[in-house]
């Protein structure tokens, strides 16, 4: 599948912001890689997320009063502990995105913040699990939406040797990607080799150059 351009998108920056999502295990991660080889600013809330599990002192602390020191791995919150205390209770996935995603939010988009001032005619493409769920579309530019088969999902599963109950936990609180691709600027179809998604990253990298392109010389005119 091509990518696509939403007709009149405005954009009010020199630098735009992009966010990449999709469901778990269709490719965001490797996508997000392609990106920043051809020179696109990258985060990952994946990423930041682990961060602040290890270093993020005022997290620590309230997820410690929350669950229990018995979460903590030599001063770190281990991941491993956190999903056995939504196993045990499926409730606290809610409570531990209540505490979780305002540290997340708030690292990105202060990290965007940053970038604007520093970069000029970049582009920043932010991988969001949860973007259209959290509604965070108004916060980018432009929305990329990456989907894969089922199938092809579940094998990619079973390579991670992700628990079956926290797999269905993570993908029961998410829109249905059918919805998520209505509400995309761009989609990628990853059903196909790596080469095939580098190919569609590639062609998405182009387009958003152009319009950038398209916006300066109005700007200029």
């Amino acid at each position: 599948m091509l990518p696509f351009l939403t007709v009149g998108v405005k954009i009010n920056h020199n630098m735009k912001t992009i966010g990449l999502t999709g469901h778990i295990a269709t490719g965001k991660t490797t996508a997000l890689k392609f990106f920043k080889k051809l020179g696109c600013i990258t985060l990952s809330c994946d990423d930041i997320y682990h961060r602040l599990l290890s270093k993020e002192k005022k997290l620590i602390s309230k997820l410690v009063a929350k669950f229990g020191s018995d979460v903590l791995t030599n001063g770190k919150v281990s991941r491993k502990k956190l999903y056995e205390k939504i196993l045990a209770n499926p409730s606290n996935l809610n409570v531990l995105e209540k505490i979780t995603h305002p540290f997340i939010l708030n690292e990105i988009f202060t990290k965007i913040k940053q970038y604007r001032k520093k970069y000029k005619n970049k582009l920043c493409i932010v991988d969001v699990p949860l973007l259209f769920e959290k509604k965070l579309q108004k916060k980018f530019d432009f929305v990329i939406t990456i989907y894969c088969s089922k199938k092809i999902q579940k094998e990619r599963l079973k390579k991670r040797k992700v628990d079956r109950n926290i797999i269905k936990l993570l993908l029961d609180r998410q829109l249905p990607i059918s919805t998520k691709i209505k509400l995309s600027n761009f989609v990628i179809n990853n059903n196909g080799t790596k080469k095939k998604l580098k190919q569609q990253v590639n062609k998405i990298f182009k387009v958003l150059n152009m319009a950038q392109d398209v916006i300066c010389k109005r700007k200029n005119s």
